[in-house]
């Protein structure tokens, strides 16, 4: 019989739809189960948070199939796994396209309006009533540049939503973007450079590799303008923090929200005593609807397999 193994807590549907299979499914607790079991499984099923190590790989004697859930899949040995013949899937669906998309403005959002100092206003009920003189309420975004660095699946859903709030959308990518795309989105392709010294807001949605480990330091942050923000919903490895500290400190930008975070599950030092930064434990595609979603997808992925027919999503 073909044997799955599970290293993460899938939602009911998806466990419902993966035991009415006629392979043996097991669900595991720990990495030191894992190794035990890897030998005789045909296929993982696993997710980001999971490291798959060479060692774990090297005792994978019949495994067919890594359905990894996310979109990442840098805890994986792909080295290893690619000697072995095994094939990766990741689950960039739609729903977690989508969510990460919108926490991205959500936190733009957020940051531009100051909704941090608002929210203390009223913990603290020193609200004194509404006023039309002094500020308060942050910066609209409208009629303001948005640079939005990686123009893939997510990249391109900002731009969609940044249109509608009627923001300036300049995107930087080293692939090759089609007009088609780049039209409908009103999107112009430019220079990093160029989007560090002009854009009001930066956004980071790109992956992660060894070609941008620490894109944005010190250097990057002084190109940027005084009164830019700078988001990051994509990779912790993209920004160096403690320059990211020391830019906020100097005011060399005006604030930055961070989904995720370059020491993960630590925070850098500094980031959580700044007014100016809107802080979230890495939620980008935590929403009911894309975990559902991409566990359903991992799962597909695996029947897809048994089946003998195409799989998506191969990495």
């Amino acid at each position: 019989m073909q044997t799955v193994l599970v290293t993460v807590d899938l939602p009911e549907k998806s466990k419902e739809l993966l035991e009415k299979q006629s392979f043996q499914v097991n669900y595991l607790s720990d990495e030191k189960e894992l190794e035990k079991e890897i030998a005789a499984a045909d296929v993982l099923i696993t997710a980001v948070n999971v490291t798959i190590t060479k060692e774990i790989l090297e005792n994978a004697e019949n495994l067919k199939l890594i359905a990894n859930i996310g979109d990442g899949y840098s805890n994986i040995d792909i080295a290893t796994a690619r000697a072995k013949n095994i094939l990766i899937t990741n689950t960039s669906t739609y729903a977690a396209i989508q969510s990460t998309a919108e926490l991205t403005i959500t936190i733009l959002l957020a940051l531009s309006r100051d909704i941090r100092k608002g929210q203390e206003i009223c913990e603290q009920n020193q609200f004194k009533g509404w006023r039309v003189t002094g500020y308060l309420g942050g910066h609209q975004v409208s009629n303001k540049k948005i640079a939005i660095i990686g123009f893939g699946r997510v990249g391109q859903k900002v731009a969609k939503i940044a249109n509608a709030l009627d923001m300036s959308v300049m995107f930087v990518d080293p692939k090759d973007i089609s007009t088609d795309i780049t039209d409908k989105l009103n999107a112009k392709k430019v220079s990093l450079d160029k989007a560090l010294t002009e854009a009001d807001y930066v956004t980071l949605n790109c992956s992660a590799n060894d070609d941008n480990y620490h894109m944005i330091t010190k250097n990057e942050l002084k190109k940027m303008r005084k009164e830019a923000y700078l988001i990051n919903c994509a990779r912790g490895s993209l920004l160096k923090e403690t320059d990211l500290v020391d830019a906020l400190k100097e005011k060399e930008i005006a604030g930055a929200a961070l989904d995720v975070h370059e020491f993960e599950p630590e925070f850098t030092e500094g980031l959580l005593q700044l007014s100016n930064v809107i802080m979230t434990p890495h939620i980008g595609n935590d929403t009911y609807e894309a975990r559902n979603e991409m566990a359903q997808e991992a799962v597909r992925q695996t029947i897809q397999l048994f089946q003998g027919k195409e799989i998506n999503d191969l990495v």
